[in-house]
Formats: C-alpha cells, sequence, structure tokens
C-alpha cells in the first residue's frame, strides 16, 4: 500500500469512528426526553452543587467530585444553587425540580456526562490505531458507541461513564509509559491516574490490579521494566496533586462529628480511641477523600441486597457479574470480544499493548466479582472500552483472513455489526433496560436494580395515568428519587406491605422481586400495563389468579 493509499485509509476510518460517536451522541440525547431521573442522580446533583456553591465537598464523600461537579455544573450555569439546609436527596430534587422546569435541568445535568462520553471515543482511536491498526481502531469505537450499556449509562447523570472513559485514559497513558519511559509520561501516567480516581474509587483497586499484574508478567518474562524510584516517585506525586486540587486543597479532620448519623457515630465509637482521636482531630490533606475511601471499604464490608436468577441475597457472588454480561451485552458483541480476547492473548508475549487490552478487561471483572456489592453491571462498565477493542481486532482479523472463505466471512461480519446497530437504535430509549434477545423474555426474573428497573420510567407512568381517567386513587410502591408531591397523579397512597389493598396499583419491578413476603401476593394477579420496562400498573378487584408468566407479560 502506498502512502495515499494509506492516508485514504486512515481518513475513511476516522470518518467511520466520528460517525459512529455522532450517532451514539444523538441516541444519547433521544432518551432525555422519556425518562425521569435514575435513583442516583439527585445525589450526584447535589454534591456537586456543594462543591460548586458552597465551596465544601462534606455532604456525602462516598464519591470524588469530578463527575459530580461535572453534572452539576449545567444547572450551576442556569442560575441554579445548593440549598445546604436541605438532605442530600431533597436537594438534588430542589435542583431537578426548581421553576417547574425537570426535564430542562435534569438534561442540562445529564450533558454533563457527554464529555466523557466522547473522551471514551478519543482516547480509543488514539491507543488502537496507534498500537493495532486504524480500522481496528474504527470498527472499536462503532462497537462501544453502539453498545447499549454505555449509551444507558452516558444518558444519566451519574459516575459510571466517567469513570469508564478517565481508567480508559490512565491504562492508555501506562501503555505510552511503558513505551517511552520519561519523567514527563511517568507525571502523564500518574496525571491521568489521578483525574481516575476523582470519578470513582474503585479506580484505585482497578488501577492497581491491571498496573500490577502486567509488570509482574513483563517480569516474569524476564522483560526490564521502565519502573525506576523517580518514575514511581513522579506518578505517585502527580496523583496525589490531582487529588488534592479536585478537593479544593482542603486541610482538615477526616470524620466531623455533625455530619454522621446515629449508625456511622455507634461504628466509630467501637475504634480505639487513638485511632478516633487520629480522625477526628489530626487535620489532613484531603480530609474527604479518607473519609470516602473509609466508606466504601464499611459499604463493601456489610454488602448490599442484591438480585439474581431469582434470588434476593446481601453481599456478593462470583456469577454475578459473569451472568450480568452475558445477558446484557449485544450477542454479537459477546462473539467478537471472546474471538477478539483469543487472538489478544495468543499476542501477549509480544504485544503489550495487547497485554494490557487483556487486562483492562480481566483485572476489573476480578475485583468486582470478590467485592460485596451486587447492584449492578454499570460497576464494571470500564470493560466495555477493552472488550470493544477485542472485537475490533478480532473484525479486521475475519475481514483479512481465509481467502478461501473470505465472502462468507465478511458477509457473516457485517450481518454482526449490523445486528448490534439495529438492535441498540431498536431499544432506545431503553438502553437501562436492555437485555440481549435470549434474555429478555426472563430479564425481571435475571436481574433487577440498576440493570432493569432504576426510577426511571415515572415520567411514563404520570403519563399513563393521565390518560386513564377512570383511575381515582392509586396505590403505588415506587423504587426511585423523584418527588413524587412535586408530579400530577391521581389521589395516592404508598403501598404497604402490611395489607393487600383492592384497586389501581403501580409498583416497580425492583420492589416487586424483592422479599416474596412484601408483594410477592401480586404475582397471582394479571397486570393491566407494563409501563417502560420497569413499573407495573395492576387493577385488584377480586382474587382471580393468572400464572405467573402472564404476570410478567
Amino acid at each position: 500500500m502506498n502512502i495515499r493509499d494509506c492516508y485514504k485509509g486512515r481518513r475513511a476510518a476516522a470518518v467511520v469512528a466520528s460517525v459512529s460517536m455522532l450517532l451514539g451522541t444523538l441516541l444519547i440525547c433521544d432518551t432525555y426526553r422519556t425518562l425521569s431521573q435514575t435513583h442516583d442522580e439527585a445525589a450526584h446533583i447535589a454534591c456537586g452543587m456543594e462543591w460548586l456553591t458552597e465551596h465544601t465537598y462534606r455532604r456525602e464523600p462516598l464519591h470524588p467530585p469530578l463527575a459530580r461537579v461535572a453534572v452539576a455544573l449545567g444547572p450551576f450555569i442556569s442560575g441554579l444553587r445548593d440549598q445546604p439546609q436541605l438532605p442530600m436527596t431533597a436537594a438534588g430534587n430542589a435542583v431537578i425540580e426548581a421553576n417547574g422546569r425537570y426535564r430542562s435541568n435534569l438534561m442540562l445535568a445529564r450533558l454533563g456526562v457527554i464529555p466523557f462520553f466522547w473522551l471514551a471515543g478519543v482516547v480509543m482511536w488514539r491507543f488502537v490505531s496507534r498500537r493495532f491498526g486504524y480500522w481496528e481502531a474504527a470498527v472499536s469505537i462503532v462497537v462501544l458507541a453502539f453498545c447499549p450499556l454505555v449509551l444507558a449509562h452516558a444518558g444519566v447523570a451519574t459516575t459510571d461513564v466517567p469513570l469508564m472513559s478517565t481508567f480508559l485514559l490512565a491504562i492508555e497513558r501506562f501503555d505510552n509509559f511503558l513505551y517511552s519511559s520519561s519523567v514527563r509520561s511517568a507525571a502523564l501516567f500518574g496525571t491521568a491516574s489521578g483525574i481516575a480516581i476523582l470519578t470513582k474509587l474503585t479506580a484505585i483497586p482497578f488501577l492497581i490490579v491491571c498496573v500490577g499484574v502486567v509488570l509482574a508478567i513483563l517480569c516474569l518474562q524476564n522483560r526490564r521494566t521502565p519502573m525506576r524510584v523517580a518514575f514511581v516517585l513522579c506518578s505517585l506525586a502527580a496523583t496525589v496533586l490531582v487529588l488534592w486540587a479536585g478537593y479544593r486543597f482542603s486541610v482538615g479532620p477526616v470524620l466531623v462529628s455533625d455530619k454522621l448519623d446515629g449508625h456511622a457515630l455507634a461504628v466509630v465509637d467501637r475504634l480505639p480511641q487513638a485511632i478516633r482521636h487520629l480522625l477526628f482531630s489530626v487535620r489532613i490533606p484531603a480530609p474527604e477523600f479518607f473519609a470516602g475511601v473509609g466508606m466504601v471499604i464499611s459499604h463493601n464490608a456489610s454488602g448490599a441486597p442484591a438480585y439474581l436468577l431469582g434470588e434476593n441475597y446481601t453481599g456478593g457472588r462470583l456469577l454475578f457479574f459473569p451472568v450480568a454480561i452475558l445477558v446484557k451485552t449485544p450477542i454479537p458483541v459477546l462473539l467478537l470480544s471472546a474471538l477478539g480476547i483469543g487472538l489478544l492473548v495468543r499476542s501477549a508475549r509480544a504485544n503489550r499493548s495487547a497485554l494490557l487490552v487483556v487486562t483492562g478487561i480481566a483485572g476489573p471483572l476480578l475485583v468486582v466479582m470478590v467485592g460485596h456489592i451486587n447492584i449492578g453491571l454499570r460497576h464494571v462498565l470500564v470493560i466495555y472500552p477493552f472488550c470493544s477493542v477485542a472485537a475490533g481486532i478480532a473484525s479486521v482479523w475475519l475481514w483479512n483472513v481465509c481467502p478461501n472463505v473470505q465472502v462468507m466471512l465478511r458477509s457473516l461480519l457485517l450481518l454482526a455489526l449490523g445486528w448490534e446497530i439495529v438492535g441498540t437504535v431498536n431499544a432506545c430509549p431503553d438502553f437501562l433496560a436492555y437485555f440481549n434477545e435470549p434474555a429478555e423474555p426472563y430479564a425481571d426474573r435475571i436481574l433487577t436494580d440498576s440493570d432493569l428497573d432504576w426510577g426511571q420510567d415515572f415520567l411514563r407512568l404520570e403519563g399513563a395515568l393521565s390518560k386513564r381517567k377512570e383511575i381515582a386513587k392509586l396505590w403505588i410502591a415506587y423504587s426511585g428519587t423523584v418527588d413524587i408531591q412535586k408530579h400530577v397523579l391521581p389521589t395516592h397512597e404508598d403501598l404497604s406491605t402490611a395489607h393487600e389493598p383492592q384497586g389501581w396499583i403501580a409498583i416497580s419491578i425492583s420492589k416487586l422481586r424483592a422479599d416474596p413476603r412484601d408483594y410477592g401476593w401480586l404475582d397471582q394477579y394479571a397486570p393491566v400495563e407494563r409501563i417502560g420496562h420497569s413499573i407495573l400498573l395492576y387493577h385488584v378487584c377480586s382474587k382471580t389468579a393468572s400464572s405467573g408468566e402472564q404476570a410478567r407479560q
């Protein structure tokens, strides 16, 4: 291939990648007018608004400020401000509901995640085109831009897509450091790592595992590693400086007694006196960061209520994330990624970048599998750019391999990519509730929470009830953080678990699939309507039973 042909190939690949990112962005924006706020959005907006308005970050340090500030920036620029006297969720709702502009305010917050989606595309192009090829990069971006799970979380004001893109950036900078060891490349890797940690604290174990595994393998292969003491210190210094800057160079005690609830105070009281003194008295840089780390460790140790394959439990199960990946990833992506991982493993000994892609998938997956929090595949969203890279490498390999059956393989490849694109477009705007074709009929018996029901269908419920003039009173069991009193509903009352009322009932799937002793009695009735993918509307007027299968229809 001559230089002109090479340039044309690069330009065509860049056009394909750019158009894919543009179409992905349009699909994301199309969800704004339909989906109500998800469970976590009000909290993230409130904490980001505190950082911008009050110049403090004490409301809830469980998550670092970067992504939260990004989602609060749009409402802040529009003139909205924090209300520090309100609890976290109520303060976030006050911003979203301000001036009666619910959809507009929520859209302004969600737009703060779009730059992170674009960042993922830019970093992927730079990384893959440099190490593997232009068309590998283009197809990788096509796969990522039409991945329903990625589009779902790029369309809500949360921290998962920001972590996905900044973790990818950190790994790309580490790859550059491995190939070009210098103080500058070490500092850039440290800076990128600090930015990733500022989006979500789970970046810490993800980076430790991925970087540690790669360095260990390189050492076992008797290959010289560039980890000199000067480089390590430079990288760590950059990370610490970025982290401290993200917390506004704050200095103070890790814990403030009037900011702790009764449960937290009881936990702290069980600590040795010297540690309590250290936590409450000693002034250290970025105390909110250390408080957040403590909250994450405590949260993981206690676990969280989860649901998998019809079973409710608390804590972690090794199968949760593998099952979630199998049912919520498009079939073509699963197949192409599996083939690509095999190709990468085969070439990993000679190609450090291939090794990094494999560890970018395996490392975070291992971390979350051994954890005790099973509340959504979003917690391992960081692997999807690397899965997309594997799929892109496999696609180009299939395009060029086996001249004897080249036409057939190329036709199958185009069919697979078309399958993903068409399936994703058809799923819009319900990317959050997407399940692939074999799993979709059984979705609410496989997963709930943020994989199916994150409170996103409340606006649809409001619209559906406005059309049903026969509903004078409604019993409601909604799983979400929307301020119901700010919306137009019939006369309504919370559905108690203590009795089984007759009349109209609206219930979120996650409530229905929780403890069967709560709302399991509703399974004997067939719902009148499924609202979106996450809310069922019943009219209970007799004990006429229906099969469980009818209740899901």
